[in-house]
C-alpha cells in the first residue's frame, strides 16, 4: 500500500460465507489500534468514518495485477467487469472509451457511480464511427493518497492497468481513447504524460483539476504536473468552463503549450458555479459531441 497507509483486514463469517475486504486506513489510526483482527461492527464503523473500502472482489485491478498501490474496478453498461472471463466480441472492430471520474478529496475514497459518463460518451457508446462500435466502461477508482500529488500517479496507474487489459482482450491501441473529469482528466492528462510508450487513440478531458480552487499547499504539485505535461506529446481535446470555480481557461491556457492538446472553450455558457465544473453532465454538453465525434474519426484505425 501506500508509504503512509497500511492494510487493516476485516474478517468474519456469516451464515458459513467468509467475507473479507482490505480497507487502507493511516498509520496514526493503526498505532492508536494495533490489532490486526476487528469485528464486523467495529470495521463497519471505521468504513463508514473513512468513506469506504477495497471492495472484496477478485475483478480489483489491483488484486488481478497483483498491484497494491491501486485500487480500481472497470464497469460496463453499469455491471462490474469479471475480469477474468469478460471478452469483447470482435475486439479489432470496436472503439473503447475509457472514463476515469473526478474525486471530491485525494483523503477520501469516493463512491462511484458507473453509469455517470455525462452526455457526450452517452451519446457515441454504441454508435459506429469508421465502421467500429463504440464501447463505453467506466474506471471506478476507489484509491486514496497520503498527500496532495499522490493521488494522481495513483490514478495514472489504474488506467495504465485497465489500457494493458483492453490490449490483451485484443483492441487495436488506437482504437483506446481515454476520457475523464476533473481529478479523472487530469490523471489522464499525467497518464498520457507517463505512458508515451502507448499510442492511444486520444485523449478527451473535461474541466481537468487537482486540489480545487488552487489551495497554496498544491501550487508546487500543480506546476509540477504541468511542466511533465508540456513535455510530452498529448492528442487530445480539453474542455474548459470560464465560470469553473476549480479551474478556469485561464489556468488551463497550458494547454496551447502541450503537443497535440487543443483547449476549448465557449460552451455551456448559462452555467454558473459547481454546474460549470460539472458541464460534461449538463444537457448543454451535447453540443459537444459532434466535435468529439470527429476526433474520434480521425484518430482511430
Amino acid at each position: 500500500m501506500n508509504r503512509d497507509f497500511l492494510t487493516l483486514v476485516c474478517d468474519w463469517s456469516i451464515e458459513r460465507s467468509s467475507i473479507r475486504f482490505d480497507l487502507p486506513i493511516p498509520n496514526i489510526f493503526c498505532q492508536n489500534f494495533p490489532m490486526k483482527k476487528l469485528t464486523i461492527a467495529l470495521c463497519l464503523a471505521i468504513t463508514v468514518l473513512l468513506g469506504g473500502c477495497m471492495t472484496p472482489n477478485p475483478n480489483n485491478l489491483s488484486i488481478h495485477y497483483k498491484d497494491t498501490s491501486v485500487s480500481a474496478e472497470l464497469y460496463n453498461d453499469g455491471k462490474i467487469i469479471d475480469l477474468s472471463t469478460f471478452e469483447i466480441e470482435e475486439p479489432r472492430d470496436k472503439i473503447v472509451i475509457l472514463f476515469n471520474h473526478g474525486t471530491r478529496s485525494w483523503r477520501q475514497v469516493q463512491a462511484c457511480r458507473p453509469n455517470n459518463f455525462g452526455n457526450v460518451i452517452n451519446m457515441l457508446d454504441g454508435k459506429k464511427i469508421n465502421n467500429k462500435r463504440v464501447v463505453a466502461f467506466h474506471l471506478c477508482s476507489f484509491s486514496i493518497g497520503s498527500y496532495a500529488g499522490q493521488l494522481t500517479p495513483i490514478r495514472a496507474r489504474e488506467i495504465r492497468l485497465a489500457v494493458s487489459y483492453f490490449i490483451k482482450l485484443g483492441v487495436t491501441a488506437r482504437n483506446i481513447f481515454i476520457f475523464g473529469q476533473s481529478r479523472g482528466g487530469w490523471s489522464s492528462l499525467y497518464f498520457a504524460a507517463k505512458n508515451k510508450k502507448y499510442d492511444l487513440g486520444g485523449y478527451v478531458v473535461f474541466a481537468p483539476a487537482i486540489c480545487g480552487p488552487r489551495p497554496l499547499k498544491c501550487w508546487g504539485v500543480i506546476d509540477e504536473h504541468i511542466r511533465f505535461f508540456k513535455s510530452a506529446r498529448i492528442d487530445g481535446i480539453l474542455y474548459s468552463h470560464p465560470e469553473d470555480r476549480y479551474f478556469t481557461p485561464r489556468e488551463h491556457e497550458f494547454a496551447n503549450e502541450v503537443q497535440g492538446l487543443t483547449l476549448r472553450t465557449g460552451f455551456c455558457k448559462e452555467l454558473t458555479g459547481r454546474h460549470a465544473h460539472g458541464f460534461y453532465r449538463r444537457n448543454c454538453s451535447a453540443s459537444l459531441s459532434t466535435e468529439v465525434r470527429d476526433f474520434i474519426a480521425q484518430r482511430s484505425k
